[in-house]
């Protein structure tokens, strides 16, 4: 494959990327005022995609590029909703981390399962030859993408 064509193919996945992600800020499912595409979704996820399922406040602020005061806020909120937990380090209370309540777990899969079903949806709609079509597109990517 050719540069040009590289770059061709490489924009049109990020276009679909950005499609696929602002149809699903606008997802009718919430709790509260969180719904998907909102930085405290993203904060949720980046907790469940943990393979700890935890982090320290500072890590959060690298891994979502937002102050240290925009995160103390959401996580507030976060916590309000029972969505997450704080955790003090012990030899240095200073260290903050921060997981995800059950509730939070719960509420996170719930989601990513609506977002599942709603693509299903969309895609199965389209008909045998586009399911197919679409199944072989994600076996590719996710070749592509392995390290």
């Amino acid at each position: 494959m050719e540069e040009q064509d590289l770059k061709q193919a490489t924009g049109r996945f990020m276009e679909l990327m950005l499609e696929f992600y602002y149809r699903f800020q606008e997802y009718p499912m919430t709790k509260g005022k969180f719904r998907p595409g909102s930085l405290s979704f993203h904060l949720l996820f980046r907790l469940y995609a943990e393979k700890e399922r935890k982090l320290a406040i500072r890590e959060l602020t690298e891994k979502m590029r937002i102050s240290k005061p925009q995160l103390i806020k959401l996580v507030n909120n976060l916590e309000e909703e029972n969505l997450v937990v704080r955790e003090r380090f012990r030899e240095n209370r200073r260290i903050v981390y921060l997981s995800l309540s059950e509730e939070g777990e719960d509420f996170l899969r719930q989601m990513l399962d609506e977002m599942e079903k709603n693509l299903f949806a969309s895609i199965s709609a389209k008909g045998p030859m586009k399911v197919l079509s679409f199944r072989e597109g994600v076996r590719k990517l996710s070749e592509a993408m392995e390290p």
